[in-house]
């Protein structure tokens, strides 16, 4: 739905004394910040929270794969072309490369910085991985017990990885 359809949704449900919509689910990564344009203000005012879908771009945000390198066997960019077609584009190779070395220079994985930033955003409730395999440390178990927090940070430092793309 549109910004302004869940508004409405929110007000209708207000008016005639119904339950109000507690949350809308679209895609949102690091890779995917469309819905800052003007859902995540939208739901921000109304107290809806995003559950986002293709939190790690499909695998793309795992650190598993690398440019230039075989794709690894089984995952879902290598056996879906729609996916690779839809995540590895240029840009994104270029956004994963800047997201890696702002995770490696402070001691983390490019999941780790994913799924951190993610958990960061007030808007995001809840944060749901298809497959907890990908985990390699004991990191992203303490990310997902700080979720409720609402306003982890991978360092007091820099808040947000610097990633330069044009909105």
């Amino acid at each position: 739905a549109a910004a302004w359809q869940l508004v409405t949704m929110y007000w209708t449900a207000r008016e005639h004394g119904l339950n109000r919509l507690a949350s809308g689910e679209m895609e949102y990564s690091l890779l995917h910040r469309d819905p800052e344009r003007e859902h995540v203000p939208a739901m921000l005012a109304h107290g809806i929270g995003l559950l986002p879908y293709y939190p790690l771009a499909s695998g793309f945000l795992t650190g598993k794969y690398r440019r230039g390198d075989a794709m690894p066997d089984g995952g879902r960019l290598t056996r879906f072309q729609r996916y690779s077609d839809r995540f590895m584009t240029a840009m994104n190779w270029t956004r994963i490369e800047n997201l890696e070395a702002f995770g490696k220079a402070r001691g983390h994985s490019l999941l780790d910085v994913a799924i951190a930033w993610l958990a960061a955003q007030p808007v995001v409730s809840s944060i749901r991985l298809a497959w907890a395999g990908v985990f390699t440390s004991p990191f992203p178990t303490r990310v997902m017990v700080r979720t409720c927090r609402r306003r982890w940070l991978i360092t007091d430092q820099s808040p947000s990885p610097p990633i330069a793309w044009a909105r």
